[in-house]
């Protein structure tokens, strides 16, 4: 990782005080959270039947992703009835796993989970899942069902998007927030041994180090502030990303995904695949290269 681009988070990250007890239980701060608004939150339920798939992920305890395809603004109330299900269930407590059975000696098979919750406050993280085919815990599917309902009623007021164009266009606006935006970004250049992956998710910027075989390094996470977001949706938006081939040509390999509730796009170049046109290929390396600088711009 350039020395640039460590310098420019440690100055960013310099200005984030978080202040994290170590000696306060899960229990103390969701119930600090439910006393004080300011306190972020992110919450993750996802549960699945033959009827129905439903999902939920509340970024900051005030705006959420429902089913994968929509946005829906947590209220005060909205945020304060979450916490007061997870305070009242007693959700610190659950068992990591419901429904697990014994396995034979050596018998290893991947897991099956019907339904998650998961939340990180505060620096305590908490995640219960019921198996499929197990018996079922009436406690973990009822405290999902709950937390899943009090989003839905709201679901008919929620932001949806046409595509991917209309998502970055909702983002440039202010109708959707930042934590809308995902994208990863695979950097191997030809020699592999300066590789990275940038990442932005949840409304956070990170980036680490990566040489395939060798290592991965530490990922240095930021939030996404106002000019890092304005920027980076800018450069997709300048570039047409929607419009560009899958399939592009550049030296080494770059890997690039990009989605907005549910609208994706996903870009492989490598030194072997044929080239787009002129256009397509200015207007990818342009974007790359606004990417890769992210963020030193902001601070110029």
């Amino acid at each position: 990782m350039n020395a640039l681009f460590i310098n420019v988070l440690a100055t960013m990250l310099a200005a984030v005080s978080v202040s994290v007890s170590g000696s306060d239980s899960l229990d103390d701060q969701i119930q600090a959270a439910m006393s004080d608004a300011e306190i972020p939150f992110r919450l993750e339920v996802s549960c699945a039947n033959a009827q129905s798939r439903r999902s939920l992920t509340v970024y900051r305890g005030s705006v959420a992703v429902f089913n994968r395809t929509q946005q829906v603004l947590i209220s005060t109330t909205d945020r304060q009835q979450m916490l007061s299900l997870l305070n009242d269930a007693g959700f610190s407590a659950f068992e990591a796993r419901y429904g697990e059975k014994k396995k034979a000696d050596k018998e290893e098979a991947p897991l099956r989970v019907s339904c998650r919750v998961h939340l990180a406050i505060a620096g305590h993280e908490k995640t219960a899942v019921q198996l499929f085919d197990g018996a079922p815990s009436p406690e973990l599917l009822g405290l999902a069902a709950a937390l899943l309902d009090v989003a839905e009623a709201h679901a008919d007021a929620g932001v949806q998007i046409a595509d991917l164009e209309d998502g970055l266009e909702k983002l440039s606006e202010g109708v959707l927030a930042p934590e809308m935006l995902t994208l990863r970004l695979v950097r191997l250049p030809k020699d592999q041994s300066n590789g990275f992956i940038m990442r932005i998710e949840g409304g956070e910027l990170s980036r680490q180090s990566y040489a395939p075989g060798e290592r991965i390094g530490d990922a240095i996470v930021l939030r996404l502030n106002a000019c890092v977001g304005e920027a980076t949706v800018r450069a997709l938006r300048d570039a047409a990303v929607w419009n560009l081939p899958r399939n592009l040509q550049r030296d080494g390999t770059t890997g690039f995904d990009v989605s907005v509730l549910g609208h994706e796009k996903s870009i492989l170049a490598r030194s072997t695949y044929k080239s787009g046109s002129d256009a397509e290929q200015t207007r990818f390396e342009r974007l790359m290269a606004q990417l890769e600088g992210l963020p030193a711009g902001c601070l110029q």
